[in-house]
């Protein structure tokens, strides 16, 4: 779509090759459109970066649900969005996932979510997912995960937990703290530092982060990383929106 003014100038151009002409004044506008101001694309050094700019999901991403599937997800407006039906299980994760390739650490992956929206309601949980494969009920996944006690709270709890069985059932938590949050999105970054070593930070902005556990132990090797959301309670639908997806 171009994009011109309404009206013409009547006066004569200049000389200067230098300066804007009245000419210029309805000429095709060249600019960027878009929504997301909140990630400047860095230098992608493994490929796996999504901004979420596009109408429709990438295929390199996989989709991992319990079963019967109540996740609907959704990119537009660069924003990926999974919408959870009623009815999921305590501890039931519903992610979407990518293939590290055989890639190792050091590697960190960060995302920013919105969870101050109609349909964050009390404990839907979204975060950050680190597993050894993407089929659900089996392995072991980690999660950075944030959620709120309350609808509608100032208050994001944060942790670091494992799922033994494979984004199914809650298993051990790590660094279990509760973050005041002043803006309606919320950064979550995880750091796979050394063999069996993660580190989760978490930060109002995207530029000055709060460590929630660093160096802990945690036996896992990963082969994909993505993102994971759970309703948790199962009695409300929910909704969980992510900004951007990056890894260096």
């Amino acid at each position: 779509m171009s994009i011109t003014h309404a009206f013409v100038s009547e006066r004569e151009d200049g000389d200067d090759a230098t300066l804007v002409k009245p000419s210029d004044w309805n000429a095709v506008h060249v600019g960027k459109t878009t929504n997301d101001n909140l990630w400047v694309p860095g230098s992608d050094p493994y490929g796996l970066d999504d901004e979420f700019d596009n109408a429709s999901i990438d295929a390199s991403w996989i989709f991992v649900d319990p079963s019967p599937v109540r996740a609907t997800w959704t990119e537009r407006a660069d924003v990926l969005s999974c919408y959870i039906s009623a009815g999921g299980g305590v501890g039931q994760y519903n992610a979407i996932m990518k293939s590290l390739g055989g890639r190792s650490f050091p590697i960190t992956v960060e995302t920013a979510f919105r969870w101050m929206t109609p349909y964050a309601y009390q404990n839907l949980m979204v975060g950050i997912c680190l597993a050894n494969g993407a089929t659900w009920g089996s392995g072991v996944s980690i999660s950075t995960e944030g959620y709120t006690a309350n609808d509608y709270a100032t208050a994001m709890h944060t942790r670091l937990h494992t799922c033994a069985t494979g984004y199914n059932s809650d298993s051990t938590s790590y660094g279990a703290t509760s973050v005041q949050m002043s803006s309606p999105v919320y950064f979550h970054k995880i750091v796979w530092s050394a063999a069996n070593t993660f580190s989760m930070y978490v930060s109002p902005d995207g530029v000055s982060w709060w460590a929630i556990v660093t160096n802990q132990a945690i036996t896992l090797t990963p082969t994909h990383i993505g993102l994971t959301t759970s309703g948790w309670s199962g009695g409300t639908p929910t909704i969980a929106s992510f900004e951007y997806f990056r890894v260096y």
